[in-house]
């Protein structure tokens, strides 16, 4: 993968959309559980995938 094309950078978009899908349902799950621990982790999950999908879209 010598050069990073359009196509790369729309799967990886797509996969980081998904698994912010995955850790905000997480969060959901989690806070009706009052689970703290976990509801932190998810929520800084699904900010990092988001906020890593977004760069990705400004930068390709």
């Amino acid at each position: 993968m010598t050069n990073f094309d359009s196509l790369e950078a729309g799967m990886l978009f797509t996969a980081l959309i998904v698994l912010c899908c995955y850790f905000t349902l997480t969060f959901f799950e989690y806070l009706r559980k009052d689970d703290e621990r976990i509801i932190k982790q998810s929520k800084i999950g699904a900010v990092i995938c988001i906020a890593l999908a977004l760069i990705i879209a400004i930068i390709f």
